[in-house]
């Protein structure tokens, strides 16, 4: 279904399904690493990280320390973070769902 969608869709647009792939994935690159910067931004103005650790966090990024399928990758409360050599995430603790009922 995926290349098929892709192969129609670049056919409308009058590209390559290869060009169309590309321009997706740099596309999705440049967002998520403006919502990754946003993400930081928000957490070190609210004293969770300090700015060298969210310089740290955008440089393993940027290096092509992120992989969407990477186990290194999990959710948190402001969403996905990596794994890395200074800990989880923003280093601050999750908190316990609360007890079901």
């Amino acid at each position: 279904m995926h290349e098929r969608f892709i192969k129609s869709l670049a056919g409308k647009l009058g590209v390559t399904p290869e060009k169309l792939e590309n321009a997706m994935e740099e596309t999705f690159k440049e967002e998520m690493e403006e919502t990754l910067k946003e993400q930081l931004q928000q957490a070190v103005s609210e004293g969770e990280i300090t700015q060298e650790k969210a310089d740290r966090l955008l440089q393993h990024l940027k290096s092509g320390y992120h992989h969407s399928h990477d186990r290194r990758f999990k959710g948190n409360h402001r969403g996905v973070m990596p794994h890395h050599p200074d800990g989880p995430g923003f280093d601050v603790p999750t908190p316990a769902p609360p007890p079901v009922p």
